[in-house]
């Protein structure tokens, strides 16, 4: 209800802010209106309570526009009802007049969302859900069945509710009358739409069945069971209404009025039967489930009172529902989980430094650490302060999983994160890098003045992580361990087709996706900035309504998965905390528990959420050292490698990044040649610096510390560069040649400087790096004058001038920390991840077969990374052996000195690889005929796998060409499917088959030219991902060198930086071409040139693209002309000018193998030698044809036009070829 007040001076009266308003009736039936507590008009209402809330909904300087709140919406479905509901939580918090409840289908994936979205606004959240619900005989329909949260006790049983009904899910996660017994305290119900079990049962006309269900609701729920009136222009609703209302009269339960609201406008009616095709894969042009009725968006107060206005007591109903349900969250306290210490030990606190100092002893016994006072006085500390804050238990529960995980031969990580700068997590082996060489800190991950719960998260081996998981479920209890869900969503790309695929128009649709950039973080608003895209936005009416409809689903959950390394560990059934899902993973397709609630959710609801992360890397390390011990018999650990190889260094410097974690980019990989480029004279007692580079390198090459890069190498070069701004700050920056690059030094420089603690200065380094300005603008005036006179701070800061330091320097100290710290890197983090990449580095120096091999089968599911890693391996002189069906495992191997292909590593080839294998334990296949016959036995061979293995090599061991054996394919699966038949028959034998198939037995391969060498190695890379038996560019490689102008991409990697901007020329195939827009929308290409060894980014701006897109194509053999630049994201690039295809440049540009001179007498042969004397060189060779003869010469000449004009000149006829 909308009333209007006049009233003047209406400037401080707030618009939209629930509560402030009030309609309260008096005794002569007239509602006083009140805004908080000044009654702004007394008015006559059509209403029936008591008091009713309002909100100003307009001003104007004379007068106030009030909407009365008379409805409360409870029956609400958000995106979070997958493919169903389209609201989004912030906007439906957003339109809710004040109370406002969320019952999603069947699940309670976004109540917290909701909770904090309706506090934010300061509304009224009511949580529920619309379960689907077994009858009372116990058949699985689904019935709808609408429940609401009274009060916190009502909330915990919709939690079980709902985590029960996927324990007990058939075809929807059903509830049944048991679960619905056991946990209805403090749960409302109502009947809910004509889904539920009450109208289903009217409308199939069995009313006594109807009265028998409402009765036994009834005895469940009491006085707080409802009876629900929709009004959608249904019949079927039409229909049950006078049937529910009587049973309601007869039974004394109370009428309400909903809308059952699936999206937030009324125009959004299309866009959501779009989604519900979606949900049912069906084209709108197609029969499809949509909703019958109108009125399903999020309808104002008025359009329920104009709806039920026959009614209106079931919308005051409404509001006694409303006000009945109060529930409130106590968020982020977290329950720990219960940590079962030896019996030995009286408490928890005995048993933590039990083992820390048992570890402080296995780390430095016997060492000068040992008894260094530095090192007890830390270890001290860090003890205290995890006791003071209560963190002992934490820290044995990670303790504990990761000692199970290493005493099972289970690779761990070193460390990630600022743990790694915790001297205690040392010593409990939780982490593997003593943080006080590196001058790690501890306040950078446990402030002892601002206590938060600690987070470590820890790597596994890539493949075994799942086993750390099972000890924890085991210890802890089933019902105590989850894992936590993630929810996919409508990304830009996907919504546009998604919607034009229902609307009947993919290849538009994946036109329209193709001109939407490559970012997670894309928006179509942000698309359209393409002018390409806007141009046909605005004249292509069909574009205009697939992207007009994709913007109203964009970001909506589409579905579930789990999230791949975050768990939730309780000390009781996580389910008294958050509700559960049985989700299927999306990478495993196998369905595990999760939590309903995303990872920054389960904090926040109470319970300790740990990341286990599985780390490619870790199963690499890991497996070359178990090959290493294999092949050498020398058994190593990550601890065993020294950080000061100097060999190792060298070989980064030289771009051998291949493999080695977080260095792969080409851009990193520039960057530590540029590191490394002393490594030839650094002293030996200097070595262990060249660690503290890598670490720099982490940190450094970031959007906002790349800046930094040249002032670090130019330092690097010459110390005497160096300019500190004061002199205490030398000790702090001396290690990154006076160049801020970590946010521990931020925290060391306010300490030092001006006299701050480690633990405020952390929360300085916090409100620096997320731009807290109020934090930071107190914080400058302790920096720069201290606080010893303000008594509210408890915490005295002497400041820097009190220190001596003049208060122009600590504020252009303050101006310079300041602007690095938003992007300053955690050195502890980059210290873990530079202890990786080294160990990576030293593997692929010193044991490159071991290294590569496991390299290459961590990768056998990502096509792209198996080519690249070949590539590396034939650059570093690695034979790799091809498929051979008689000789390949699953995985890459060692053999002889070499490394054989994996059938994994083939396309098409899963399962089937071990198939072959199991089948060869039998004896090596013989030919084709055995081959196929054997595999088909057991049905493990198909045309597609036939071929995959044809294409790639697997066998050329077998008599016939490939062209043959692809010929015979027919004929071969033909043969297989006869020996399965006959495997799988208990009766058929060979002499059941017809004289045909005893025929076709005997197979012969036909004798057929080979195909085109250009063919075979197109469908080597298509199957195989790699070039195996040559290279495309093999036929032009002579005809390349012979031309002086064009350089290998070997070569332009080489150039240093000071030829950079020179203009170059260079051939090789295009590859993993990318498109951008720039921010005034021109069109910029980017690709990779690629030889066989080697590849160099290119990238091509819009000035460019007209005369050279034509050749732009994937694997299109081309010469490119351009200069060079170092960039920070691609490393050497090239700028491209012109792109010809290799075949016409060659044409224009050929340079000739053999020169034919006819001489005529010694004069003239003399004449030609001195020619070739002056013009000595490689390129071409000479005939002299004399006396109807032709003579080779042993000399060549460096062929330019000036030469051929020069013999042209000289003599009658030269001819070149």
């Amino acid at each position: 209800m909308i009333i209007t007040i006049n009233k003047k001076g209406t400037d401080t009266y707030e618009v939209l802010k629930p509560n402030k308003i009030k309609a309260i009736k008096n005794k002569e039936d007239m509602y006083e209106i009140y805004y908080e507590e000044e009654l702004l008009s007394k008015i006559e209402l059509k209403l029936k309570r008591d008091s009713y809330l309002g909100r100003i909904i307009e001003k104007s300087d004379n007068e106030l526009k009030i909407q009365i709140i008379t409805y409360a919406p409870l029956h609400t479905h958000t995106g979070m009802s997958l493919l169903d509901g389209a609201i989004r939580i912030g906007d439906l918090a957003k339109e809710a007049p004040y109370y406002c409840a969320i019952t999603d289908h069947g699940a309670m994936y976004g109540f917290l969302d909701f909770y904090k979205s309706m506090n934010a606004q300061k509304k009224y959240p009511i949580i529920g859900f619309e379960a689907y619900a077994e009858d009372f005989s116990g058949n699985k329909e689904g019935y709808h069945l609408l429940l609401l949260a009274k009060n916190n006790v009502g909330l915990k049983n919709l939690i079980k509710l709902t985590s029960k009904a996927f324990d007990n899910f058939y075809r929807k996660p059903q509830v049944s009358a048991e679960m619905l017994k056991e946990h209805s305290e403090g749960v409302i119900a109502t009947t809910a739409c004509l889904g539920g079990l009450i109208p289903h049962l009217i409308l199939e006309n069995k009313l006594d069945e109807a009265e028998k269900a409402l009765f036994e609701y009834k005895k469940i729920f009491g006085e707080d069971f409802y009876i629900e009136l929709q009004r959608h222009g249904i019949e079927g609703e039409e229909i049950i209404e006078p049937a529910l209302i009587n049973l309601a009269k007869k039974h004394n339960l109370k009428l309400i009025a909903t809308a059952d609201s699936h999206y937030l406008k009324e125009d959004d009616a299309y866009s959501h039967e779009i989604l519900l095709c979606l949900q049912t894969k069906k084209t709108i042009s197609e029969d499809h489930f949509k909703f019958d009725g109108t009125g399903y968006h999020f309808m104002s107060c008025e359009e329920m009172e104009d709806l039920f206005s026959d009614m209106p007591e079931i919308l005051d109903n409404t509001l006694e529902i409303a006000e009945k349900c109060k529930v409130e969250l106590e968020l982020n306290n977290i329950n720990m989980p219960n940590y079962e210490i030896p019996e030995k030990f009286t408490s928890k606190t005995e048993y933590f430094e039990y083992l820390c100092k048992k570890g402080f002893n296995e780390r430095f016994g016997g060492t000068e650490k040992y008894t260094s006072q530095e090192y007890l006085d830390r270890f001290n500390y860090e003890i205290e302060m995890i006791k003071k804050m209560n963190f002992e238990e934490y820290f044995l529960i990670v303790w504990d999983f990761i000692d199970y995980a290493k005493k099972h031969d289970i690779a761990v990580g070193p460390g990630r994160g600022s743990v790694v700068g915790s001297l205690v997590a040392y010593c409990l082996h939780i982490t593997d890098i003593d943080p006080i060489p590196y001058d790690l800190l501890f306040e950078r991950f446990l402030n002892p003045e601002r206590v938060s719960w600690p987070d470590i998260d820890t790597d596994f081996d890539y493949n075994r992580r799942a086993e750390v998981f099972s000890y924890l479920k085991n210890k802890y209890g089933e019902d105590n361990v989850c894992k936590i869900i993630t929810f996919g969503t409508e990304g830009a790309k996907m919504v546009v087709r998604d919607v034009s695929r229902v609307l009947g128009n993919p290849s538009l649709g994946n036109k329209i996706a193709k001109l939407i950039p490559e970012d997670p973080k894309m928006t179509l608003i942000k698309a359209l900035n393409n002018p390409e895209l806007k141009d046909m936005y605005t004249t292509d009416s069909e574009v205009k309504n697939i992207i007009d409809i994709s913007m109203k689903l964009e970001g909506l959950p589409r579905q579930t998965s789990v999230h791949a390394c975050g768990f939730v560990i309780s000390s009781r059934d996580v389910t008294e905390n958050l509700p559960t899902a049985i989700t299927l993973n999306k990478d495993t397709k196998i369905k595990e528990k999760t939590s309903q609630v995303v990872m920054s959710e389960v904090e926040e609801l109470g319970l300790l959420k740990m990341d286990l992360l599985g780390l490619r890397t870790m199963s690499v390390i890991s497996n070359s050292f178990k090959l290493i011990e294999k092949n050498h018999g020398k058994k190593y650990t990550m601890s065993d490698v020294l950080l000061d190889d100097r060999d190792v260094y060298k070989y980064l410097k030289e771009g051998n990044t291949s493999g080695v974690f977080q260095f792969e980019s080409a851009g990193m990989t520039s960057l530590l040649g540029e590191m490394y480029q002393d490594i030839e004279t650094v002293e030996e007692k200097n070595l262990p610096q060249m660690f503290e580079r890598l670490i720099a390198a982490v940190a450094l090459y970031r959007p906002g510390p790349m800046d930094y890069i040249p002032d670090y190498i130019k330092n690097m070069k010459d110390i005497n560069n160096i300019r500190y701004d004061y002199p205490t700050l030398e000790p702090i920056l001396k290690n990154t040649y006076g160049v801020i690059v970590y946010q521990e030094q931020v925290m060391k420089m306010v300490q030092k400087l001006a006299g701050y603690t480690l633990g405020r200065a952390d929360i300085v380094r916090k409100a620096m790096g997320k731009k807290k300005i109020d934090i930071m603008e107190k914080e400058e005036k302790v920096f720069i004058y201290g606080n010893l006179d303000d008594d509210s701070d408890k915490v005295k800061v002497k400041g820097c001038i009190a220190n001596g330091i003049p208060e122009e320097t600590a504020k252009f100290i303050w101006d310079k920390m300041a602007k690095f710290a938003e992007y300053a890197f955690n050195k502890p983090h980059a210290a873990a991840y530079a202890y990786l990449a080294y160990i990576t580095a030293w593997l692929s120096y010193h044991y490159p077969l071991e290294f590569n091999v496991s390299l290459l089968n961590s990768v056998l599911d990502k096509a792209d990374k198996l080519a690249e890693y070949l590539s590396a391996c034939y650059k570093r002189n690695i034979a790799i052996l091809p498929p051979e069906i008689n000789h390949s495992e699953e995985e890459f191997k060692i053999e002889d000195d070499k490394i054989r292909f994996g059938l994994l590593g083939i396309k098409s080839i899963n399962k089937s690889g071990a198939d072959i294998i199991n089948e060869r334990k039998n004896g090596p296949f013989k030919d084709l005929q055995d081959f196929t016959q054997r595999l088909g036995k057991a049905g493990s061979i198909n045309k597609k796998l036939y071929e995959a293995l044809v294409f790639s090599g697997a066998v050329d061991c077998f008599k016939g060409t490939r062209r043959a054996k692809i010929e015979s394919t027919e004929m071969l699966m033909k043969n297989a499917a006869m020996w399965n038949k006959v495997a799988n028959s208990d009766q058929m034998s060979l002499f059941d088959l017809s004289n045909d198939y005893v025929e076709s037995m005997a197979i012969n391969i036909p004798e057929l030219p080979e195909y085109a060498d250009i063919f075979m190695l197109k469908k080597e890379k298509e199957f195989a991902g790699f070039y195996l038996s040559g290279h495309p560019l093999d036929n032009y490689t002579g005809r390349l060198k012979a031309l002086k102008s064009i350089y290998s991409v070997e070569k332009l990697l080489s150039i240093s930086s000071v030829s950079i901007k020179r203009d170059v020329e260079t051939a090789g195939l295009i590859t993993n071409i990318r498109t951008f827009w720039t921010k005034n929308g021109d069109q910029i290409y980017n690709f990779d040139l690629e030889d066989r060894f080697h590849s160099i980014n290119c990238v091509v701006f819009s000035d460019y693209l007209p005369l050279n897109k034509i050749n732009i194509i994937e694997d299109n053999a081309v010469v490119i002309k351009g200069s060079l630049q170092e960039s920070p994201d691609w490393g050497t690039q090239i700028i491209v000018k012109d792109i010809f295809s290799i075949d016409t440049y060659l044409k224009t540009n050929v340079v000739p193998q053999v020169i034919t001179v006819s001489v005529n007498n010694k004069e003239e042969q003399d004449k030609l030698f001195s020619i070739i004397r002056n013009n000595k060189g490689d390129d071409t060779s000479i005939v002299i044809f004399a006396k109807n003869k032709n003579y080779p010469l042993k000399d060549k000449i460096k062929y330019s036009p000036k030469v051929i004009t020069l013999l042209k000149d000289n003599f009658v006829k030269v001819v070149a070829s």
